[in-house]
């Protein structure tokens, strides 16, 4: 699920930071992450460059065995998506990621 944030205090864990938009992972597939946080950041960098999106990911607790979205999420972050982004960092509840666009 995709929402727009129009507050900035949206997030109080860090009210400083201004969030964009929010993208909810919860209930994918691994496979289907990538095609999701290629589109999701793609359209927001082109929305709100400079802006700070916030991903999803959960803490992994439902998965049978390990987590499996967060570590995808984070790799992806890191590897394939870190010309896109300035920087990306894990939130204050552990479940998802706040990403600064570039």
């Amino acid at each position: 699920m995709i929402r727009p944030n129009r507050r900035r205090d949206s997030y109080p864990q860090a009210p400083a930071i201004r969030l964009v938009a929010t993208l909810d992972l919860h209930g994918f597939r691994a496979s289907d992450v990538s095609p999701a946080l290629e589109t999701f950041l793609t359209s927001w960098r082109l929305r709100d460059e400079g802006g700070v999106v916030h991903i999803i990911t959960g803490k992994g607790k439902g998965s049978p065995g390990r987590p499996v979205l967060q570590p995808r999420v984070r790799r992806l972050l890191s590897e394939d998506y870190d010309e896109r982004i300035d920087w990306f960092e894990q939130d204050d509840s552990g479940g998802g990621f706040l990403v600064k666009l570039k």
